[in-house]
């Protein structure tokens, strides 16, 4: 759908920030947010986490 979206701005087809070119983008925005939110979850482990001593040197 973004190549799409780069093509028909590149022909002159659609305007760059117009309606069309963010709804054919809007899928690939949502895609992305979703992939950031797992990667974020899934790399977050809360043991690997060091422990504050208070002997720590």
């Amino acid at each position: 759908m973004l190549l799409i979206s780069y093509l028909l701005i590149l022909f002159g087809q659609i305007e760059m920030g117009g309606r069309v070119d963010l709804a054919l983008s809007l899928l690939i925005w949502l895609n992305e947010m979703a992939l950031a939110l797992w990667l974020l979850l899934r790399g977050l482990d809360l043991g690997q986490l060091p422990s504050e001593s208070p002997n720590a040197t």
